[in-house]
Order: C-alpha cells, then structure tokens, then sequence
C-alpha cells in the first residue's frame, strides 16, 4: 500500500536536467517527502520545531535559499525527488499582486502572505516569495499524506493553504508583461495545476458507497 501511495504521489516527478547538473541524479533514493527534504539540504539546518508537516515546509524554503546563493541570477523551487524548477522573475511587486486578487480569495492566507506590513517590508520587491511558500506547501502537504495523515486535519489543512497559494501565483502570472519570457513560469504553474488535482483526489473524504 505504501509503494503504492509513493507512485501516486510521484506520477509527475521526473529527473530535471537541473538536477543532474547540480549531481543529484543517482544520488538520493527517494523514500519519504520528509527524508528527501534532509537529504537535499546542505546548509546549516536550524532544526525547525513543530511536527514533520511543518519541518518539510520550513526546509523547503531553506533549500530555496541553499540554490538560490549557490546559482545566481536565477530562482529556484524544490519538489521533491530530485525535480526542481529554475527561472526568472517578473518585475512586479506584491503589492501590485495584492491589488489584483479578487475579492473572493482575500482570505486570511491573502492577509498574511500579501498584505501584512513586515511581510511586505521584507518581501515586497520578490514575488518569488510566493512561489517560494507554494513549494513549501506542495512539499509540506505530501509529507503528510505519506505520514498518513492526508485525509485528516493536518494534511487537510496545509492543502487548502496550497491551494490558496497557486491561486495568488496564478494571479501573478495573469499579469505579466509580454516582454517577460514566462515558458519556465508556465512550466512551474502547469506542474501545480496536476498536483492540485493529484493531492485533491487523496486529502478529499474516500466516497462512500451506497446501497
């Protein structure tokens, strides 16, 4: 059952050519969201407190920091099992994302993520901040379904906030420029979208039969 829930997770994860440059192919056996997360990490690890969910989201995000000192120009995200996505970022504020958000999704994520005075004094200029905090979420919200714990609180919980997350990432994307190369934005988005679907069918409640 196990395998079985590993090849589910794992259906769109495929080796990246970023990956092997960087030598990870071969390298790392993938066993557990949680467990990759460490493997991949290299820098001083701060031992984020809270329970696996959280430290795989927490990591994710130091991971985002580990690429991104070691290969500048470009912004970096993380997925698990060796596949992560590089680009560039459009020149757009989060501020002027916020603006554009409809109504409907200015929920407390949107307050906390797009509006927040220290967030924004910290942030505002790198709207990779949000894809930063979408990864983490994917990353954080599979660990708790191998944990066992996809169709309960937890798991339930930080899918919904990853939800959420690509809904203001596809805000971001709605607004580009035409100068802006968006191919590997589009690659990210387009992976996100079929993970959205993919975790949804295993966080949902397991239909019940009738009679």
């Amino acid at each position: 059952m196990k395998t079985l829930l590993f090849a589910t997770l794992l259906f769109f994860f495929y080796n990246s050519s970023f990956a092997e440059e960087m030598g990870w192919i071969g390298k790392f056996k993938y066993t557990d969201a949680h467990s990759d997360i460490l493997a991949h990490l290299y820098v001083r690890d701060n031992s984020p407190t809270g329970d696996r969910v959280h430290q795989t989201h927490e990591r994710t995000q130091a991971i985002t920091a580990q690429l991104r000192n070691d290969n500048k120009g470009y912004e970096w995200f993380y997925v698990l099992n060796d596949r992560v996505f590089r680009m560039k970022m459009p020149y757009l504020t989060i501020k002027q994302i916020a603006k554009n958000v409809p109504q409907k999704q200015r929920t407390q994520m949107y307050r906390t993520y797009l509006t927040d005075p220290l967030m924004l004094y910290y942030w505002n200029k790198n709207p990779e901040f949000l894809l930063d905090e979408l990864t983490a979420y994917h990353n954080g919200t599979v660990c708790a379904i191998e944990d066992g714990l996809g169709r309960k609180a937890r798991g339930k919980y930080s899918y919904k906030n990853f939800v959420e997350m690509l809904g203001f990432c596809e805000v971001m994307r709605r607004m580009v420029n035409k100068e802006y190369d968006a191919k590997d934005l589009d690659l990210y988005l387009n992976f996100m979208r079929k993970r959205k679907e993919e975790i949804g069918i295993l966080v949902r409640p397991l239909a019940t039969k009738r009679d």
